[in-house]
């Protein structure tokens, strides 16, 4: 009975999903859900932090299929305050970016409010942290940094700190990066190679003012985007919000030539049995047409990958199976991590068997910098 009442539960909250996609006034549910469902399906999208852009589609609905007041009010609160924090994140990064540039840190705008002009309405979208890619050396980065004095965590990938004001930052020495170590160096010379178009792809932000700002193309998000939700699915875990800002890019199309080219650099990055899977939860679950699909669907690695996506939350904040991967005690997110990534060896070998190696390498690279 329990299953039955899950399995229903899921269904309802996929037909929302693919309503907020696209909603239009009078859209309905394949039934009304009952009050206890709208709870289930309120707190689902705060798990997977979909709340702004679910609300659109619950506020289509016939009134006879909306929520009762006790969730439909605290919705709306919600989606209202994400609208204000949108509006405040887009003045802060077209500030940040330009303070960066003139200071001689010329950067890109990654994922966050970049991706969410992908969306029918950017407003909607949960926000996050400022990300960018800063293109100078790293050394450069980490100097103009700390003699800001600003509180710095440093990784492989990026730098977070604090700038005067209360910003939350994340520069970036690279987009992305791989625990196979061939595959981030072509990973890395591909990003290098299309970096000078990233930085001269500039757009205003909604509510940013006039302040133009650089974005990656859409050929390079396609690639990047992609790397980005590879590499969480290894580390805590995905969500359905990464899906979303991929479906977003996906739909803004591209020609065969472009598509062979992502095809192209797809494989020699060891990315492309990945997308195949993502190819398929695209096309299965978000119902996107097969004309914005540069990939064959992979049904086997597709089932797999939205298995994990719908278990994990946001960035697997919410998988109860590997609970420890948020404890403070580092040796049991470290044997966790490794528990759950064993179990992808036959799916992704060439990443697996990397991992290990990786983090050992990486602990040891950050407690030799003074960076732990």
């Amino acid at each position: 009975m329990r299953q039955n009442e899950a399995a229903k539960a899921s269904q309802l909250f996929v037909e929302l999903l693919r309503l907020s996609l696209a909603p239009q006034k009078g859209q309905m549910l394949s039934k009304a859900p009952t009050d206890c469902e709208w709870h289930n399906l309120f707190d689902e999208c705060k798990r997977h932090s979909l709340v702004g852009m679910m609300y659109e589609a619950v506020a289509c609905l016939p009134p006879v299929q909306r929520p009762p007041r006790d969730v439909l009010l605290p919705w709306y609160a919600l989606t209202e305050r994400i609208k204000q924090q949108n509006a405040l994140l887009n003045v802060e990064a077209a500030r940040v970016c330009t303070q960066l540039e003139r200071d001689g840190l010329p950067n890109v705008l990654l994922k966050g409010q970049g991706v969410a002009l992908l969306y029918p309405h950017p407003e909607l979208r949960m926000p996050g942290d400022i990300d960018l890619w800063i293109a100078v050396e790293r050394s450069a980065i980490m100097r103009y940094v700390h003699s800001k004095g600003w509180h710095v965590h440093t990784t492989l990938l990026h730098t977070e700190f604090l700038m005067s004001g209360g910003t939350e930052v994340e520069a970036h020495f690279m987009p992305s990066y791989r625990y196979n170590p061939l595959k981030h160096w072509q990973m890395c010379r591909l990003f290098d190679s299309i970096e000078d178009v990233q930085l001269q792809h500039k757009v205003s932000l909604e509510s940013g003012g006039n302040t133009l700002v650089s974005v990656p193309t859409a050929a390079f998000n396609r690639v990047y985007l992609l790397a980005h939700i590879y590499r969480h699915f290894f580390g805590e875990g995905i969500g359905l919000r990464q899906l979303i800002d991929y479906y977003y890019c996906l739909r803004q199309g591209f020609s065969a030539a472009e598509a062979e080219q992502t095809v192209h650099w797809l494989k020699k990055m060891g990315m492309y049995r990945f997308a195949r899977a993502m190819m398929y939860v695209m096309r299965t679950l978000l119902q996107l047409p097969d004309q914005y699909l540069y990939a064959m669907p992979d049904a086997r690695l597709g089932k797999m990958l939205l298995r994990e996506v719908m278990l994990a939350g946001n960035f697997g904040q919410h998988d109860q199976r590997y609970v420890q991967l948020n404890s403070s005690n580092r040796l049991a997110r470290f044997w966790t991590k490794t528990r759950r990534n064993v179990s992808f060896v036959c799916y992704y070998p060439g990443e697996v068997l990397f991992d290990v190696p990786f983090r050992m390498w990486h602990y040891a690279w950050r407690k030799l910098h003074g960076y732990l």
